[in-house]
């Protein structure tokens, strides 16, 4: 009589139904439609039972509509408010719905964030998309090539292994069916491409004036003037000049007029404060916008 009965009550709830009204079918779904089918029975509960028990998978979609008692979790108190709400509609929770969207990647941010990249790098990326309740899927492609499946996980890495021209093509998947294509592209240098360096350094005698031109690295440059000799020739004191030079000393304690750091590509050289019959040597050297520094490049310099 019980196994009677069991089957007479599965009968019953597999003909009780909590149907979309049909003229909103295509602009929301149902919570605890689990197997989309536009309606809530028995079987939606049988699908959240055959997921815990690993037998079929839940789409991101699905744990959504199949988490009905809105604990953020799909189990099986899920599918028991399902069965008891085909048996009583007083419950209600097939009133809730949840309307479609079309996914949208707004950015994708790089970490850390740098002016440029080099070989040998790794860098974070992170996939920004328009808020909703159900997270997207993210597929990743570089130069055309598969780079990672597609995941929820909106954050992903790459390592430049060689210098050039990196493109970039992120596709996000929306649980309705819709796409989205994100495309960019990075350049990445070596790191001897990245050093920048003095191409040209001359003093003009006739105008006192050294001029330096820079390349390389990241514009834009400050230079640095440092004009060395020997102890007699920079006795201890203080210099009064028009100049950018000022009197300091070396990490050897050798007396130099130095020039710090600064945007001029071209100094006065305060030969006023230089012995006539000696040579001197000034060492130019360039810092780029990232901080890295060239090789000095020296220059005779005569009174």
């Amino acid at each position: 009589m019980k196994q009677l009965i069991s089957l007479f009550l599965a009968a019953v709830l597999l003909t009780l139904t909590l149907t979309v009204p049909a003229t909103a079918a295509d602009g929301f779904r149902l919570i605890g439609d689990v197997d989309e089918d536009g309606s809530v029975t028995i079987l939606d509960a049988t699908c959240i039972q055959r997921s815990l028990a690993s037998l079929r998978p839940l789409s991101p979609l699905q744990r959504y509509l199949g988490d009905v008692d809105g604990a953020d979790s799909v189990t099986i108190l899920d599918a028991t408010v399902i069965q008891r709400a085909l048996a009583d509609l007083s419950l209600g929770f097939y009133k809730h719905i949840l309307y479609t969207w079309h996914t949208k990647i707004e950015s994708v941010e790089m970490s850390p964030s740098v002016s440029s990249l080099t070989v040998g790098e790794t860098t974070e990326f992170h996939i920004n998309e328009a808020a909703h309740v159900i997270p997207s899927e993210y597929a990743v492609y570089i130069g055309g090539e598969l780079l990672r499946e597609r995941s929820e996980n909106p954050r992903f890495s790459y390592t430049f292994a060689e210098s050039g021209r990196y493109e970039f093509t992120v596709i996000s998947y929306d649980p309705f069916g819709g796409e989205d294509t994100y495309r960019f592209e990075l350049t990445v240098r070596s790191r001897e491409e990245l050093q920048p360096k003095i191409t040209h350094a001359v003093y003009n005698r006739n105008t006192k004036i050294l001029s330096a031109i820079a390349s390389g690295g990241t514009a834009p440059y400050q230079y640095q003037y440092i004009i060395r000799h020997d102890v007699s020739a920079l006795p201890p004191g203080d210099y009064v000049t028009e100049s950018a030079f000022i009197f300091s000393y070396d990490e050897n304690g050798i007396p130099i007029l130095k020039c710090p750091f600064c945007d001029d590509s071209a100094v006065k050289i305060p030969t006023d404060l230089l012995t006539k019959t000696l040579i001197y040597t000034c060492e130019v050297q360039v810092r780029d916008a990232a901080g890295n520094l060239s090789e000095v490049r020296r220059v005779a310099i005569t009174p």
